[in-house]
């Protein structure tokens, strides 16, 4: 990153005139200044010049033979590739109405001929350093973009793929723009459990990503079998490791579950985060029993609750993304999601995405959203 913003400090000025010695002038000023500069007599050369080199400021004369600097100008700024460089206009005519003209085209600035040094040098001084610090924040965002697109890759890297056996899931993951905190996962713990979790991180960004990749991590490799197959361990476990005042205030919602194959039962626990849905039918059962969300503040108790599973069950585990929006200019809500799921017979993550998509009438969300889909 460093060495990005630096090759920003070495500033260039295209100075446009056909009058060699004010030109001259001109040059003597910028040295002064450190700073480089291109040189053109008549302003049908400066297109070409601009897509040559890198121009930070144009210093454009008004009165030019040919040309004129009220055609560069506009020619320039209406040109989108180098509209975004300011102009400042000079010429030894001073009327108010070719100033306001100028600046009505566009124009940065206006000097007047001859040339007051100071005045010249500072003004051509601030609007280069407004050029350069535009430059470095945008190069800043660059960088920025670059690096969440990466987080973004890493933890999309995290989730695992679609299974069929011994459970069929499928899923859907878009991360919002931000880039936020979630994370899922589903494994089979020996040959008779199958676990399914979804957190959810506090905050936006590279922290909260990161922090939620280590909780995948956490889960997938680092508790036993037996603590796995125990969804109030798992609670108690993890708030032991992750506490909110040594993760800079971040907590994590949480959902976690263990199906165990033989008997059919589902074992759950839901700490802060929206209720999972079984559907049976066309009746839906909200998930919810457990406690408040991963801080690090333990619990001598954490409730958990077991139902019974039939063939056909359909479970949907998701993020608070999801439903979080606006349709038709209205904010949703948890009830409303479920209402809209109500609509659809069967629920693969896909189908759910695509339907709350064409009711918000957008694909992208102000949040991470994920969504897991169960089949039993």
């Amino acid at each position: 990153m460093s060495s990005l913003i630096a090759n920003l400090n070495s500033a260039c000025v295209l100075i446009v005139d056909d009058d060699e010695d004010v030109r001259h002038i001109m040059k003597h000023y910028l040295k002064k200044l450190d700073l480089h500069y291109q040189e053109a007599s008549n302003g049908g050369d400066v297109l070409d010049i601009l897509n040559n080199h890198p121009i930070d400021l144009i210093i454009l004369d008004i009165m030019m033979p040919g040309i004129t600097g009220i055609e560069v100008l506009t020619e320039v700024k209406n040109n989108p590739t180098h509209k975004h460089i300011p102009v400042i206009m000079c010429s030894a005519i001073n009327r108010p109405e070719s100033i306001v003209e100028c600046l009505q085209l566009g124009a940065e600035d206006y000097v007047p001929k001859p040339f007051e040094k100071t005045i010249f040098q500072a003004r051509v001084n601030g609007c280069v350093q407004r050029t350069l610090a535009h430059n470095r924040e945008a190069a800043l965002l660059t960088l920025l973009n670059d690096e969440i697109n990466e987080a973004r890759e890493y933890v999309a890297t995290r989730l695992p793929a679609p299974i069929q056996t011994p459970l069929e899931i499928d899923h859907a993951y878009i991360s919002s723009t931000t880039l936020g905190g979630d994370t899922f996962g589903f494994r089979e713990i020996g040959d008779d459990h199958f676990v399914l979790f979804l957190a959810d991180v506090s905050g936006h960004g590279i922290g909260s990503a990161l922090y939620a990749a280590s909780i995948n991590d956490f889960l997938k490799h680092s508790l036993g079998t037996q603590q796995c197959t125990s969804p109030a361990g798992v609670v108690k476990e993890l708030n032991q490791r992750f506490k909110m005042e040594k993760r800079a205030g971040k907590y994590f919602t949480f959902w976690y579950a263990v199906y165990q194959l033989h008997s059919q039962k589902l074992t759950y626990i839901c700490c802060g985060h929206p209720p999972a849905l079984l559907k049976r039918g066309t009746e839906l059962t909200k998930l919810s029993v457990g406690d408040m969300a991963i801080t690090g503040i333990e619990s001598d108790e954490y409730p958990v609750e077991t139902i019974n599973i039939q063939a056909g069950d359909e479970l949907l585990i998701f993020s608070d993304g999801i439903y979080e929006t606006k349709i038709n200019g209205v904010h949703q809500s948890y009830k409303d999601f479920q209402n809209s799921l109500s609509q659809l017979k069967h629920w693969p993550a896909d189908e759910v995405l695509e339907h709350i998509q064409a009711q918000q009438e957008s694909d992208t969300f102000d949040d991470d959203v994920s969504l897991v889909h169960v089949t039993f």
